[in-house]
């Protein structure tokens, strides 16, 4: 005869979490969440071939829909009580007999082993706060709650712990811009990833696994450290991309660079980027000085100067910090070609402003030095020194509004462009 199952203490036995978080006063959303998840545990904590037996009982506490995206390729199905045992069938043997029996005793069985687990998560959450939160799902003149375990966790959810489309809005970009630190463990990205993808499942907006694992893909692909193990994970079959694949997958590639070594040290800005990092820089300080003074007439080695004169002290502090860094790079790499910002010309030689960076091996002898370098360089100087306009002096090397000795009538506004009737010295026309 088969054991029975009614008089199973599941909670002390079996469950994971035999005392559910307890919640004080109004529940939240978090507390929710923290409840749902224990609640979950336990379920799953429970061996059960139902539902292709790898989540135990979890379809006691998940919908049919929220099943079927954990991997789940059969679905849970809640046993019905067989009722009193029936011979089927006439002249039967009792060969048949008993094997019509023992099946009946396993779906008894079955059926008891999940009522007795379904009562006992029930009995954890009305347990874990106070009942008259609960009070709406009472059935009148009993206080029994009838509900499913997920029509129980839905009315919670819905009456405490709404989440607005803001909310979730911005729980996303706080997501998808995670920084992460190539030698902290993956879980911790995974973690935030899974909360949430909690949180759009509250608000009924649950994320597929492709897209759990593009919001991941991409952080991993900002570290610079995963970029091969990525590039192998895209070739991968479209039925093996499951986002418990793809954190396995992810978790077994940072050992291997842990191993390696190659997490120890952060990675260096690479010489591209910091040439990237100074032309930005400069194309910014131009822009803004071009906002207050028109330049149309300037050259761009002219505007140049004009922006890193004003920008000199922030640009100073940058460039020191990429010296720095430059300096622990030299004996691995060498300096790319001349920077973009700056394509010299046949028979020019690099500006004795940008040499004054001194960029490490960017003031090497650059190939398209020639003889007429010192010409270039004198005339250079020249254009240089009288890259601004002032209504009294014209070509000099300050602008109009901030000279020192101003003539009556002087205009600070006045521009090569417009000289107002002003000292045309040096301007050319």
């Amino acid at each position: 005869m088969a054991s029975t199952t009614t008089d199973i203490d599941y909670k002390n036995n079996y469950f994971e979490y035999p005392e559910l978080t307890r919640i004080h006063g109004l529940p939240t959303t978090t507390s929710l969440i923290e409840l749902r998840d224990e609640i979950r545990a336990n379920a799953q904590s429970v061996i059960t071939m139902l539902g292709g037996g790898k989540w135990g009982h979890m379809g006691l506490v998940c919908s049919p829909t929220i099943y079927a995206t954990m991997d789940a390729s059969t679905p849970y199905i809640h046993p019905v009580n067989p009722g009193p045992f029936q011979v089927q069938g006439i002249n039967l043997g009792p060969a048949e007999v008993t094997e019509q029996k023992a099946a009946w005793d396993e779906k008894t069985r079955l059926y008891r082993e999940v009522n007795g687990v379904e009562r006992n998560l029930k009995q954890q959450i009305v347990s874990a706060m106070d009942r008259k939160y609960l009070r709406a799902l009472q059935t009148p003149g009993t206080k029994k709650i009838n509900k499913t375990i997920p029509q129980i966790l839905s009315y919670l959810f819905d009456c405490y712990g709404t989440i607005s489309p803001k909310d979730l809005s911005d729980m996303k970009k706080v997501v998808t811009d995670y920084d992460l630190d190539p030698g902290e463990p993956v879980d911790t990205l995974f973690g935030e990833v899974d909360d949430l993808n909690t949180m759009c499942e509250i608000a009924q907006e649950k994320m597929s696994d492709e897209q759990l694992i593009s919001m991941a893909f991409a952080i991993l692909q900002r570290t610079g450290k995963y970029k091969n193990k990525l590039t192998k994970w895209v070739k991968k079959l479209p039925a093996n991309k499951t986002w418990e694949n793809f954190k396995t997958y992810i978790r077994s590639a940072q050992k291997n660079l842990r191993d390696q070594g190659d997490l120890t040290v952060a990675t260096a800005m690479s010489n591209n980027d910091i040439i990237n990092v100074v032309t930005q820089s400069i194309n910014n300080a131009i822009m803004k000085t071009q906002e207050d003074e028109d330049k149309e007439n300037y050259s761009p080695i002219e505007a140049m100067n004009a922006a890193m004169a004003k920008e000199k002290s922030d640009m100073e502090k940058q460039l020191n910090t990429l010296k720095e860094q430059i300096a622990q790079m030299a004996k691995f790499q060498q300096m790319p070609p001349q920077p973009s910002y700056y394509q010299p010309q046949s028979g020019q030689q690099w500006p004795s402003n940008m040499q004054n960076m001194q960029f490490g091996t960017m003031q090497q002898q650059r190939p398209w030095n020639n003889n007429n370098n010192n010409n270039n360089n004198n005339s250079n100087n020249r254009r240089n020194n009288k890259g601004r306009y002032c209504w009294t002096h014209g070509a000099c090397n300050h602008w109009g509004r901030t000279c020192q000795a101003k003539a009556n009538g002087h205009q600070d506004d006045a521009s090569f462009k417009n000289t107002k009737n002003g000292n045309t010295n040096g301007v050319r026309t």
